[in-house]
């Protein structure tokens, strides 16, 4: 008989310490110097729940990587707990994409 196949992983991606959110903002929503620091601010205490949050980058409109958020923990366990906790939520009535994203590509900015 054929082995049974292991379940497919939540994680498609290798484990990082970064975790990219998309499907949160809109371009309108980064134009706004105002609702961009109150984005950052609510963005960093509702990520700070899954572990030792130690960055918070958001790309401004224009930017490569706009209307994405991406988070930098201290540890890839950090890092998944955040994406177990906010793959497929709603947010304003979009459903949010988490996964993780490569370091070096963190490291440098390059969002694209």
């Amino acid at each position: 008989a054929a082995a049974m196949a292991p379940p497919p992983s939540t994680f498609t991606q290798a484990p990082s310490r970064v975790v990219e959110l998309q499907n949160m903002l809109s371009d309108e929503d980064l134009k706004n110097p105002d609702e961009y620091n109150e984005i950052m601010e609510d963005t960093r205490d509702e990520c700070s729940q899954f572990g030792h949050l130690t960055s918070v980058q958001i790309p401004r409109a224009g930017e490569p990587g706009a209307t994405k958020i991406f988070l930098e923990y201290a540890s890839n366990e950090d890092a998944g707990k955040a994406i177990q906790g906010l793959e497929g939520r709603t947010f304003d009535g979009r459903k949010v994409q988490a996964t993780f994203f490569d370091e070096a590509k963190f490291a440098k900015r390059d969002f694209s």
